[in-house]
């Protein structure tokens, strides 16, 4: 089972067993004194008893550790590493986040889709805004979470926030035909908030993505209709094809 730790307001994923503590280690790491059977966890054992388990985040060699015992020589050798430093967005990040009930995305994807982990279970799973599983198999364990995010290059994970709806069913929009010019009042009829990039808008059977740029279809290559903004009621106008308008 992956555990994780936060000391002094950082996360360290811990380690299935303590490793030495080496000039090459990526800092921030945890460490504390070595306490096992060998000659140096013997010898820490008859110099610092007291602070055997007492766990501490270092940061460099440039400084000794905050410890009790640091006005004695700082040596790298005395001690072991307990956990390794997770960088905020990174996989095991999301994974952790997951275990605090948190929901993540990628970072760039604005859906109501999300990954979580549901109380009680041991993977992960990508789930529609109400709770309820996609229809394919997604189930992952932690290890399986770090191989799916490495082969898709997943560089970055964030909490997810449902995606902000420029506009709502009902609302009244102005359309401009960018190929004349023209400027057309239209309403908003449906709203599809499943496209895995952004949410999408029907108006009068045309859909817009969220920039408010026409999906186009293959056979309807020219036309470039475009959603500029929403209208105040005072400024909608509608067309009735003859020489009258109404203005609601």
């Amino acid at each position: 089972m992956t555990n994780f730790k936060e000391h002094d307001g950082v996360l360290f994923k811990m380690l299935e067993e303590p490793v030495p503590l080496t000039p090459d280690a990526k800092m921030p790491v945890l460490v504390r004194l070595i306490q096992d059977d060998s000659p140096m966890g013997r010898l820490n054992k008859r110099n610092y008893d007291e602070s055997l388990n007492k766990i501490e985040c270092a940061t460099g060699y440039n400084k000794m550790l905050k410890m009790p015992f640091n006005n004695m020589p700082f040596a790298i050798e005395k001690f072991e590493i307990l956990g390794t430093f997770v960088e905020e967005g990174s996989d095991d990040w999301a994974w952790y986040q997951m275990m605090q009930g948190e929901k993540i995305s990628y970072v760039g994807m604005i859906s109501k889709r999300f990954y979580a982990i549901k109380k009680g279970c041991d993977y992960c799973a990508f789930y529609e805004s109400d709770g309820n599983e996609v229809s394919i198999n997604t189930r992952r364990t932690y290890d399986e979470f770090i191989e799916y995010s490495k082969r898709f290059g997943i560089s970055s994970w964030q909490i997810y926030k449902e995606p902000e709806l420029k506009y709502k069913v009902g609302d009244w929009v102005e359309v401009k035909e960018t190929a004349t010019g023209e400027i057309e009042h239209h309403t908003v009829e449906r709203i599809n908030t499943f496209c895995p990039v952004s949410p999408e808008y029907l108006v009068d059977d045309v859909w817009f993505n969220h920039d408010g740029m026409e999906i186009i279809p293959l056979d309807c290559m020219f036309n470039h209709r475009r959603i500029t903004r929403k209208l105040s009621p005072s400024e909608v106008v509608i067309d009735f094809g003859s020489t009258y308008s109404l203005t609601v």
